[in-house]
């Protein structure tokens, strides 16, 4: 986003197992893999990055068995943290 000057969004899809990057082709996680999201409402099941560094933020939850990871998207920077819970 911040290259182009315009927003840049990748969206998800929980039901499908799937996710899509701008610029991407659609790419499948496997289904070992349980995915949770919380986001802005407006946009859904997606993240959106702005021309001015921040994005719409939120954060992502991946399982695979016993573990799990959080992924947390800043809102005011467009930072991206991972972290193991």
């Amino acid at each position: 986003a911040i290259v182009t000057g315009q927003p840049a969004r990748t969206e998800f899809d929980l039901h499908k197992a799937t996710f899509k990057a701008p610029g991407k082709r659609e790419m499948h996680w496997p289904q070992s893999l349980r995915v949770t999201m919380q986001t802005s409402s407006d946009l859904g099941s997606s993240v959106e990055f702005y021309p001015d560094g921040g994005s719409s933020g939120g954060n992502v939850v991946v399982a695979d068995g016993d573990r799990r990871w959080r992924i947390d998207i800043g809102w005011l920077t467009g930072s991206v943290q991972i972290r193991s819970l």
